[in-house]
């Protein structure tokens, strides 16, 4: 997708006639059975890494989907849908865990996770983090270690006082920014370790970097709302962001 996003603080003048003439939009829209389907499998996908805020994010767009007895029974939204239907676009993937060396691990790091007890769940997955092939257990094993550190960090803002707490940072990044440099640079971090891989260098304030990291994700992976949070953080009123 080689299109130019121009963040500009003037206000635009939008023409009515350019956006509802025949009721026809830019980009068509696909079914509803495959939109289900695709933020189906988003949310699937987005709870299994334990994105809890995007998973959110993407299931209430699957529950809040017009249904088709709605649509059949409005003669505008039923013509709106055909005008702008895309009868070939068809998402059939389904989220289905691979079964490999990690899964009775990931399966008991996932619930110390959830308890919060990250340190613990980094200890149980150590073991798989050198083999690229892991990416969920490199994934849960890095992020534990950075809500670990951001934990701890919080707690030494509070022990310095205020005067200090800008101080202070998260003592993981460091670490997982080493080890995420070198799989990146072998292009060996899917979609999910390279937003971590963002966030840590947002933090380490490399923020051009991080901006670039995040639009690489959202190309993969557009039904990412922590992802698009991120990258608006990052951009000025200036800045040109090409997708």
């Amino acid at each position: 997708m080689n299109q130019s996003l121009n963040f500009s603080p003037n206000p635009i003048n939008f023409e009515i006639s350019n956006y509802i003439s025949n009721d026809k939009l830019l980009v068509k829209i696909p079914s509803l059975l495959s939109l289900k389907a695709e933020l189906r499998y988003v949310t699937q996908q987005l709870s299994h890494y334990r994105l809890y805020q995007s998973s959110k994010w993407s299931g209430e767009l699957l529950l809040g989907i017009t249904k088709q007895s709605e649509i059949d029974t409005s003669y505008l939204l039923k013509n709106f849908v055909s005008n702008n239907l895309d009868s070939v676009y068809q998402f059939d993937k389904i989220f289905i865990e691979k079964y490999d060396k990690t899964s009775d691990v990931l399966l008991v790091a996932r619930g110390l996770f959830d308890l919060r007890e990250y340190k613990k769940c980094a200890f149980l997955l150590k073991d798989f983090i050198t083999n690229a092939d892991y990416q969920a257990a490199i994934f849960l094993y890095y992020y534990s270690l950075y809500l670990a550190g951001e934990i701890r960090k919080e707690e030494e803002m509070l022990e310095n006082g205020e005067a200090n707490a800008k101080m202070v940072v998260n003592g993981e990044l460091v670490v997982i920014e080493r080890e995420y440099e070198k799989l990146y640079r072998q292009n060996k971090l899917n979609e999910f370790n390279l937003y971590l891989y963002g966030l840590v260098l947002k933090d380490q304030e490399r923020k051009k970097e991080a901006r670039d990291i995040f639009i690489n994700v959202l190309n993969k992976f557009p039904c990412f709302w922590s992802c698009w949070l991120e990258l608006c953080r990052l951009i000025d009123g200036e800045d040109l962001v090409k997708f």
